[in-house]
This record gives structure tokens, C-alpha cells and sequence, in this order.
């Protein structure tokens, strides 16, 4: 799912700028047609922050269309301007090298705002290489030409080039006001090098020779959209055929946070964005997604039950709907390939659930443990509001539930409805040892009622079940199988959903211990990448090596980004739910559950 939001996310990107660049050259130019690098950026960054907002709408919630795409410490506005820059001018932006621009593609020409030939060849030279890889950093610039370091001087002095810090290194780029850029036309002209059938713009012609057989190369964009011309391009037809437009793509599958699941329903839903939602199992049952219309299914679903509901998605509201399968290499894919209308006459399939299949059990007695809690004490859980925080506290001893209910006490349901930051702590007075507490001092009967819950006996053909003590033949007509006692088969069933068994957790693991587990193991990783960034800093000082220093500096910032990762991840852990939190991350399957405010006991 991932895969698929990104090839289609990338591809966006690239276009989105395109348009964007070409539409702000054509704004900003003069009667020439020519207008300044800085004016085509200025006026990029804005119209590109302006169609965030539209895409925002009345909403509270913004789409992070640039956000998301940000290098380590990047700002937005930052990002946007090397966007912009990266169409006319090879080099690295926001850590990507990019070496195809709209000038390769004969679609916009570059030129310089004066006149070079005033420049000594060692400048000319020079100002050539940091045309060709803009960004460049400076000891490797200056080596590139005789005198580099004092051509470089002279070339910053004459507001051709400049110095930028980064990451406490030195990079030179080209000043934005001596370049001036023009949509290709008539009046406009690039020049083509036919028996190479590339592009060449101004300003190389301008800084070096740029060899003979060159001509002037007139086609418009627009007249380069058509397919039938000879020299049709896509970009072309992408940049004339609508205003600048980023479609964008998210990614929803089971593990996504509730929230945000909620909220990228919505949005999808409202039509404004995301345009392409990337999906899987996830989105089969119980989600509204409004008018849409249009699915792609990459891969045939794993059966007819899956494939019913993914495609059911589309047309909910017209009743018209558009599929399109696109197959994948293995055997029950070129199968369907090449009979589509089995799957698609397909009738649904009864689900069957073996009860008594150990894993379900397991999980099954795990919820069983909170009933039997449920059913027979008051846990004195209460909401202290005495700080800044309200906090889940729990101080006094449990009750009988024969008693009368405590004043105050929170239901469980409360408690599934706090966040972990309000209920999560460590010690014998955290919320959740009170559970440890009651299971601890009623091992036995908790065992008893455990293994009174699955006293009794199965058919081993059918499934049918009978009562406890009975170990014969099936007594449903018709079957010969003969009936199996759960409780002998599974003699340690109830201590190991106390204890654990297996790979399987028991309850403490599975329910009381299963966050604070999980944030040490993130708080590991996090002292582990900390310890990795001292030895990477170490090294990057010791090194002289340049190829290895921008190596180190890109691990830096990989463990950098890492760790923003993790604290953000620390930071949702907290604020959700802790109901959410069991359904997401518990091995008991804790969404499957229904909880509610009272227990029924039938004798």
C-alpha cells in the first residue's frame, strides 16, 4: 500500500512544480517574455502555500501537502523554494541529487541577466561548473579550476555566486537575480543540437562554445501537447492541459491511528483531498466513503468474500462504478486473468470460525479474566483533576462487588476511553496493577472460572458442541464423529492465559504491561541512535576524507529523522485511547471485544 501511494505520490510532485514553474515564468515575464529566478521563486512559494489553503478549505485541517515531503530541518517555505530552483538548475536539493529539468526538456530557456564575456576565463570556467551542479560544495569547487578560491571571490563580489552554510560546511549556489528564464516560443527561442537531439539553453551558449549544428528550436508547450507532433513531450501536455494541480495520495491500512483514520475518511468522503486513497483489508467493511466511483485493485483478493467488499467500495451512491484489476505474477492471478467472469459472478462465502482452535481460545479467555474482574469486584479507579492534567489514579483496595459500588469510581469503560498518558504510569499505585492485584490474590478461582468456561465437549467432524463429561459418539444425525473434551485437550489452557505459553502472552503481557513494555523498547532504540550519532559525529570530525564526511552527514540525518519518528510515535502512544491502543497493538485482538457499561451474570 505503501508502494503504491508513493509511485503515485512522486510523479505528482514532479508535475505539480512543472506547472507551477512554467505558470510564474509566464506571470512574471517581462515584454521580452524573460523574467528573474527570484521572481519566478518569490511568486512560486506563494501560489504554492495558496493552494494548501484552498485545498484546506473551512476545514480545521490541513493536508501537509509540503510538510510531509520536508528534509530533516527543513522549513516548508524552504523546501518550496528548492523545488522551484531544481526545475531550471541540476544539483542537490533537500537531500536529492536532481539532474533532469524543463531546459533538457526544451521547454524553458535560461539566460544570464549580464553580460559574461566581461568575466576573466578562470571566472567563466568556474561560474560553468556551479552551473552544472548547483549547491556544489565549495572545496570541491574551487578544486575543479585553477585559482578556484580566488575566481570564487570575485564571482561572489560580482553577485553571480554565493556562499550558504550547511550543516557547518560550506556550498555555493548561483545568485537568483543574474538568471532569467523565458517559456520557449517564437520570440524565445532554445537552441537543438539535431544529431545529438538534445537541448542546449542560453546561458551554456553564453559560457561556453556550444558547438556547431546548433538551431533554434520554436514549438510552444501547447504545440508540443499533441501527439502527432514530432516532437511531442509529456510534460508538455501536463503543464498546458490543466493549472498546476498536486493530486495527492495517503496510505490507510489497519495499523493507521483511529484518528487519523477518521479523519482521512472524512476528507476523502468531502472530495477535497486525499484524490488517491491507497488501501487494502482495511477499507473492506464499515467505511462510508461517499461518491466515489473509480477503484484499482493491484493483485486479485485473497477470495471472493474480499474481493466483494473491496469493489463494493465504488458506487454506493450512483450505482455506477468503474474496477480496473491490474494482475500480479502468481498463479491466482493469471488464472482470474484469463477467467474474469468467474470472480466477478462470484456469490459471497460463508465464514467459518473454529471455536475452539487454541488461538482463539487464548484470546478468548483473555477478555474472559476482565469479565470475571467485571463481575465481581469494584476497582477503585478515580479521575484526579487536583493538577494540570486530569490523571487515572487508584489508591484504595478493590471490593467485593456484593458491597455497594464506591462513590466516584470510574466504570471500565472509562478507563478504556482514557488516554495512556492519563492512565499509563509504573508502580504498585499505577491504575492497571490494581487489575494485577485482584488476579494475584484470586489465582485459583480465577483458574476455576476459566476452565469452567470451556468444560465441555466437541464433535471433531461437525463441531457440535455437548456437555461437559461426555465423551461418545456425536449425537447429531447423520455424523459418525466421535466428541473430544476441550478442558483434557487443553489441561493448561487457563494457567497459560494467566502466564503466557508458547509465543503466546498471557494477560499481564497482553493487557497490564503490554505499553510500558513497548515504550522502554522504544526508549532503547532511541538511547541506541544516541549513542550512534556520538560515533557518527566522532568520526565525521576525525575524517579529512570529503566523500566520507557527506556520507556521514546523510547518516546524521537518516538517525536524525529516526528519532523524530520515534518521539513522534511516543507522543501519538500516549495521546491515544487506551481502548484504541489494545485494538492496535494487543495480542488478544482486544477490537474484536464488546464492552459495555454493565454485566449480566445468568445462572
Amino acid at each position: 500500500m505503501k508502494e503504491l501511494e508513493r509511485n503515485f505520490r512522486e510523479p505528482e510532485e514532479s508535475f505539480f512544480f512543472d506547472q507551477l514553474f512554467v505558470e510564474c515564468v509566464e506571470t512574471e515575464a517581462d515584454a521580452s517574455g524573460w523574467a528573474t529566478l527570484s521572481e519566478i521563486v518569490d511568486l512560486g512559494v506563494t501560489e504554492a502555500q495558496q493552494y494548501e489553503d484552498e485545498l484546506t478549505g473551512e476545514t480545521d485541517n490541513p493536508p501537509q501537502a509540503f510538510e510531509d515531503l520536508t528534509s530533516y530541518g527543513q522549513s516548508v517555505q524552504e523546501y518550496l523554494k528548492e523545488e522551484i530552483r531544481s526545475r531550471i538548475l541540476p544539483g542537490k536539493y533537500s537531500e536529492r541529487y536532481r539532474t533532469s529539468q524543463l531546459p533538457d526538456e526544451g521547454i524553458v530557456d535560461v539566460r544570464f541577466t549580464r553580460d559574461v564575456d566581461e568575466l576573466s576565463q578562470g571566472e567563466r570556467e568556474l561560474l560553468a561548473t556551479s552551473v552544472e551542479q548547483n549547491h556544489r560544495y565549495e572545496p570541491s569547487l574551487i578544486d575543479e579550476v585553477e585559482n578556484g578560491h580566488e575566481h570564487l571571490d570575485s564571482l561572489i563580489a560580482q553577485g553571480y555566486l554565493r556562499r550558504v552554510e550547511d550543516d557547518g560546511s560550506r556550498y555555493v549556489m548561483l545568485e537568483e537575480d543574474v538568471i532569467e528564464c523565458a517559456v520557449v516560443g517564437e520570440e524565445t527561442p532554445i537552441f537543438y543540437a539535431p544529431n545529438e537531439e538534445n537541448f542546449i539553453t542560453t546561458l551554456k551558449t553564453e559560457l561556453k562554445d556550444g558547438g556547431g549544428g546548433l538551431v533554434e528550436f520554436t514549438a510552444t508547450p501547447e504545440d508540443r501537447a499533441s501527439f502527432s507532433h514530432p516532437h511531442f513531450n509529456l510534460t508538455a501536455q501536463q503543464i498546458t492541459t490543466s493549472d498546476p494541480m498536486m493530486l495527492l495520495a495517503r496510505a490507510y491500512y489497519g495499523e493507521t491511528d483511529r484518528e487519523e483514520r477518521r479523519e482521512l475518511e472524512y476528507q476523502f468522503r468531502q472530495g477535497r483531498y486525499p484524490h488517491f486513497l491507497s488501501s487494502g483489508p482495511a477499507m473492506e467493511l464499515g467505511v462510508d466513503i461517499g461518491d466515489l466511483n473509480t477503484l484499482l485493485l493491484y493483485g486479485t483478493p485473497p477470495n471472493a468474500n474480499s474481493y466483494l467488499q473491496r469493489i463494493g467500495r465504488a458506487g454506493r451512491e450512483s450505482g455506477n462504478s468503474l474496477v480496473h484489476s491490474v494482475s500480479q505474477r502468481n498463479p491466482i492471478d493469471y488464472y482470474y486473468h484469463e477467467h474474469p467472469e468467474e470472480l466477478i459472478a462470484s456469490d459471497p462465502q460463508q465464514v467459518p470460525l473454529n471455536e475452539v482452535n487454541l488461538e482463539v481460545l487464548h484470546q478468548s479467555l483473555t477478555w474472559a479474566i476482565l469479565d470475571w474482574i467485571a463481575t465481581t469486584r469494584w476497582i477503585p479507579w478515580r479521575m484526579d483533576q487536583s493538577g494540570l492534567d486530569e490523571l487515572v489514579v487508584y489508591r484504595d483496595e478493590s471490593s467485593d462487588r456484593s458491597e455497594p459500588r464506591p462513590n466516584d469510581i470510574l466504570r471500565f469503560t472509562e478507563i478504556l476511553s482514557s488516554s495512556n498518558f492519563q492512565l499509563q504510569s509504573q508502580g504498585e499505585d499505577a491504575p492497571l496493577e490494581a487489575l494485577r492485584t485482584v488476579i494475584d490474590e484470586n489465582t485459583d478461582e480465577v483458574q476455576k472460572w476459566l476452565r469452567d468456561l470451556i468444560a465441555f465437549g466437541v464433535c471433531t467432524d461437525c463441531g457440535r458442541k455437548h456437555t461437559d463429561g461426555y465423551n461418545g459418539e456425536c449425537q447429531r444425525d447423520g455424523c459418525d464423529g466421535t466428541v473430544e473434551s476441550i478442558l483434557d485437550k487443553h489441561s493448561n489452557l487457563a494457567e497459560g492465559v494467566l502466564s503466557g505459553a508458547d509465543d503466546r502472552l498471557g494477560f499481564e503481557e497482553a493487557i497490564i504491561d503490554l505499553y510500558n513494555d513497548q515504550w522502554s523498547d522504544i526508549d532503547g532504540d532511541l538511547e541506541d541512535i544516541d549513542d550512534e550519532l556520538s560515533d557518527v559525529r566522532r568520526e565525521e570530525r576525525r575524517t579529512r576524507d570529503r566523500d566520507e564526511k557527506l556520507e556521514l552527514r546523510e547518516r546524521k540525518n537518516q538517525l536524525r529523522r529516526r528519532a523524530d519518528q520515534l518521539d513522534d510515535y511516543l507522543r501519538r502512544l500516549e495521546d491515544m485511547d487506551f481502548g484504541q491502543y489494545l485494538n492496535r497493538e494487543s495480542p488478544a485482538a482486544f477490537g474484536l471485544r464488546s464492552v459495555g457499561d454493565s454485566v449480566e451474570v445468568v445462572e
